[in-house]
């Protein structure tokens, strides 16, 4: 019998049989265990060879086909081999590693669970355990159960080394994942598995010609890699490279024909080339080899919508949600079929699954409120259309829908405004003016009503049905001389349309024309002055070009014909933007946001602008209004969240943000800002984990791995933040934000070499403010003041305007009795920065020790900012006395000192000051009470000195 064949033990029987037997039992025992053992022998000598020469036979036709390619075949011959023996590890490891070609995890899983059960060696199963663990996506089991031993072999400890990176790749740590892959890849440099893993890494992170780079070098090494062969196909097919995708997909089919990856990955790829014939093929091979494969089942169903076979494609998707309930792509296909058949009730089911997982999504929104409204549900329409008003509120077809809910309702005041805003988008949509038309004449204005339905006769419906679309077509495909032309066939046809000139201006436009579009767009208003969508055009060339003036004037004649216009205000909130008028810019778009409040355009820069300002309270203010008008926006709800995170509401931040995070729970930007907010409140458990799955969404984001290090930084967990800090670094170079983080965890860690080092390659790479800042503060700290003055003279040398490098600098100097260049450092800043009272006063004060006469001007003037500073009375009441204006120089000092009698230098100066207006007995008195409260100041001996000489 064959080595490799189970062998029966004795083991397994004894402790289960003798542990605790009764004395009286052990004869009996003793028999049923000599029975036991012969009948298995018995069995071993009757069946040993007819079973070897069965499954040899079974094990040689199933490893044919597998090396055939004919996976599925050798799986069945495999299992053959099993059931005439259960414990041969040869089959065992040949079934596994057919399931893996297949893409099947959980198989695979189970068939190295029962090879590690046989105690089989370690080098037969862990590759292919790790493997079927990775296709699950099972990552931490795999750190936590596979490791790497001292008795490995190179290659064992490179593959364990290899599947453990990729299973921190799968968890987001690409930097634990590259260290493992370098590791493998240094004990053993030809390791597939660590060249693959590391070619995973790169083609997750968007380097898809290095990770190709690296596959094909596996690829010459073993032709018959899957995984390699795979991963190629995948990194041209990401990049749209389909032709080179196919190429690829077609020799990994070649290597494995049953392969799922493969065969799914060629469907999609001919799929995404509109090849729907040759993605046929792929997907029905799929289905041969398992008919339940919901990808393979969803494409059929696709597929036999684009050929128009809709039952077909309704069995298919069918199918799928059987498997699948949830799988909301099968749901939206259904839905739509549904609403093609006039089924609403059954669409609304559909698409209704849809819009909740996937609020963002505005087809399916658009969609939902057409079948409320077919439904007579207009509240609900306009329900669901408010809650995705974000960047819909420039288009027309939005507007329109919700427009016509509005008038469903009864409120066609409301109802026209969105109409008639939507008209200002597409005024070439005769349908749109009609619907307008109607509203009118709900609410009793016959004579505009006219008006709006003889503008959509006007237009007629050839122009919306051909020659527009056309035209609109053309644009969407880059056909620029196409649409040229179909636009000044259409001004041949409709010479008294403005319409036509706006579409040509557009063409010329998208073409960077700008000469030929304002003619255009001018041309249009040559046929009507008032027809405001050539204005905004005309402005928005004007912007473009720098010319503000002519910009602002059609923005504002927009606004005489049409008050309250958002794309005008905002268009004049740009202008001022462009002139450096801060006010301006904000005035405008507080008045979008007054006529507007729901509008998250203006909601958004006049909050943005508000908080960087500082005025935190009326950021608030406006949120509040915003979510008060758009109460179902995420918009609103985002903001209003950041807003009470600056009003340090953290609470109530919070649950602002878990709310925006379960409506988006597959973006990251969400789970960054609940993070914050859970930091703030101090809940750094949670604040870990929402930050964690922010970069699983998003692995290696700027915001996600700046808040993760300033998180890890506050929870006092400094490794993690150093990590963090230096994948910033690494991946944002040119970012002082990871410099600058590293420095200042380095420095918490009693490391202030290293993180002086940090500041000073952060600087190096990308001079920075807080940078220069922080290198100079380190470089004092561990006593390089040379350097640190020769760093920041550097700086505000290129920066004058920097004014608390000025600061630091002068008093560093100062400090370090380096008063000629402090002080011509103290009046750079005061050039700049005329009102800084902390410069004022060490300027007079060193002016003061010179005997400059400028000292009392320069101490004035700091006094006049902040006269109960006592400080500042101080340097102002002594820079008095010393420069022979004693008298007022007294008062002075008298005040400061009742303010602050334990400022022991004022009364000290007081002292003086009483004795040089020959008030000598209050000197006196004054000296004696110092020196009795104060043992031990700056200024003591001076003042016993003082003393001595006018007892």
């Amino acid at each position: 019998m064959s080595s490799t064949h189970h062998s029966f033990s004795m083991d397994g029987f004894t402790p289960t049989v003798l542990v605790r037997a009764h004395p009286m039992l052990y004869p009996l025992v003793h028999k049923l265990m000599c029975r036991l053992v012969w009948s298995s022998l018995v069995f071993l000598c009757l069946s040993g060879p007819l079973l070897a020469a069965a499954d040899y036979d079974a094990l040689q036709k199933a490893q044919a086909l597998y090396d055939q390619g004919e996976i599925k075949a050798a799986i069945i011959e495999f299992k053959n081999v099993l059931q005439l023996d259960p414990g041969h590890v040869d089959a065992r490891v040949r079934l596994a590693d057919s399931y893996l070609k297949l893409g099947d995890g959980a198989a695979a899983e189970k068939e190295t669970e029962r090879l590690r059960k046989l105690r089989t060696k370690r080098e037969l199963w862990i590759e292919s355990y790790g493997r079927a663990l990775l296709l699950q996506r099972k990552f931490d089991r795999v750190l936590e159960q596979i490791e790497v031993e001292d008795r490995d072999a190179p290659e064992i400890r490179a593959v364990v080394l290899s599947v453990r990176g990729e299973a921190y790749g799968g968890l987001g740590q690409d930097d634990s994942a590259r260290e493992h892959f370098a590791k493998a890849l240094e004990g053993t440099p030809k390791s597939a598995s660590a060249m693959l893993g590391l070619a995973k890494l790169l083609a997750r992170n968007g380097e898809y010609d290095l990770a190709i780079k690296y596959a094909e070098e596996v690829l010459q090494a073993d032709q018959k890699s899957l995984q390699a062969s795979l991963l190629i196909a995948e990194s041209y097919r990401v990049q749209d490279q389909l032709v080179e995708a196919i190429v690829a997909f077609d020799r990994s089919l070649m290597i494995a024909p049953d392969s799922m990856p493969a065969l799914l990955g060629k469907a999609s790829t001919h799929i995404s080339a509109r090849e729907f014939e040759q993605a046929q093929a792929p997907v029905d091979h799929l289905l041969r080899l398992n008919s339940n494969i919901i990808p393979a089942n969803y494409m059929h169903g696709l597929l036999a919508l684009q050929r128009k076979e809709v039952e077909v494609a309704e069995v298919s998707l069918l199918k799928v949600l059987n498997a699948a309930p949830e799988d909301l792509r099968t749901h939206l296909l259904l839905g739509t079929i549904q609403y093609g058949r006039g089924s609403f009730e059954a669409a609304r089911d559909h698409i209704g699954r849809f819009v909740v997982a996937r609020p963002d999504h505005f087809p399916s929104i658009r969609m939902m409120a057409g079948i409320h409204l077919r439904l007579n549900e207009p509240l609900k329409a306009i329900h669901l259309l408010e809650s995705v008003s974000e960047g819909n509120l420039d288009n027309a077809q939005y507007l329109a829908l919700l427009g016509s809910a509005y008038l469903r309702t009864g409120d066609y005041a409301l109802g026209n405004e969105y109409l008639e805003k939507a008209i200002e988008l597409e005024p070439d949509m005769a349908v749109l003016r009609a619907q307008l038309a109607l509203g009118r004449m709900a609410t009793g204005e016959s004579g505009s009503a006219v008006e709006a339905l003889q503008e959509a006769v006007d237009l007629g419906q050839n122009l919306i049905q051909a020659d527009v679309l056309l035209i609109l077509a053309h644009l969407k495909q880059k056909h620029y001389d196409e649409a040229l032309i179909a636009a000044q066939a259409l001004i041949q046809k409709h010479p008294e349309s403005p319409v036509p000139h706006n579409l040509l201006g557009a063409a010329y436009l998208v073409q960077h024309q700008l000469d030929d579009a304002k003619t255009s767009f001018q041309a249009a208003l040559g046929i009507d002055e008032g027809f405001h969508t050539a204005h905004l055009n005309l402005a928005a060339i004007a912007v473009r070009t720098g010319d503000l003036d002519v910009a602002e004037s059609h923005y504002q004649r927009v606004l005489k014909g049409l008050a309250g216009s958002e794309r005008a205000l905002m268009g004049l909130a740009q202008v001022a933007l462009r002139r450096g008028h801060q006010q301006e810019m904000l005035k405008w778009v507080q008045a979008a946001h007054d006529v507007h409040p729901e509008s998250a355009s203006a909601a958004t820069l006049l909050i943005q602008s508000q908080l960087k300002s500082g005025e935190v309270l009326k950021a608030l203010v406006v949120a509040r209004a915003f979510s008060d008008a758009a109460p179902k926006s995420m918009a609103a709800t985002r903001l209003l969240g950041v807003a009470l995170l600056a009003n340090d509401k953290f609470s109530s931040a919070l649950t602002h943000f878990t709310t925006y995070s379960d409506s988006a729970p597959d973006i990251a930007e969400p789970w960054y800002m609940r993070a914050e907010a859970e930091w703030k409140s101090g809940d750094m458990a949670a604040a870990r984990l929402h930050i964690e799955r922010a970069l699983f969404i998003e692995p290696g984001s700027f915001p996600g791995l700046l808040l993760a290090t300033r998180i890890s930084a506050a929870d006092n967990r400094l490794e993690n933040a150093l990590v963090h800090a230096g994948s910033l670094i690494e991946r944002f170079p040119e970012s002082a934000q990871g410099y600058k983080l590293k420095g200042s965890i380095l420095q918490r860690m009693k490391r202030p070499i290293d993180g002086l080092n940090a500041y000073l390659q952060g600087y190096e790479v990308t001079p920075n403010q807080d940078l220069a800042h922080a290198a100079y503060r380190a470089l004092i700290q561990v006593q390089r003041r040379d350097d640190a003055y020769a760093l920041m003279r550097g700086w505000v040398q290129n920066h004058p305007d920097d004014r608390g490098g000025l600061m630091v600098l002068a008093m560093g100097l100062q400090g370090d009795g380096k008063d000629d260049e402090a002080i011509a450092t103290y009046e750079q800043l005061r050039a700049v920065d005329p009102d800084n009272i902390i410069m004022l006063n060490n300027l007079a004060w060193m002016y003061n020790d010179r005997n400059d006469p400028r000292a009392i001007d320069v101490a004035e003037h700091a006094y006049q900012q902040d006269p109960e500073k006592s400080a500042v009375a101080d340097t102002f009441g002594w820079v008095l006395v010393s420069q022979g204006q004693v008298e007022r120089g007294l008062v002075v000092l008298q005040e400061a000192s009742i303010r602050s009698p334990y400022l022991y230098d004022i009364r000290y100066h007081l002292a003086v000051a009483y004795d040089k207006v020959g008030r000598r007995q209050e000197a006196r008195k004054e000296l004696v009470r110092l020196l009795r409260d104060a043992k031990d100041f700056p200024l003591r001996k001076d003042a016993t000195s003082m003393l001595e000489k006018i007892k």
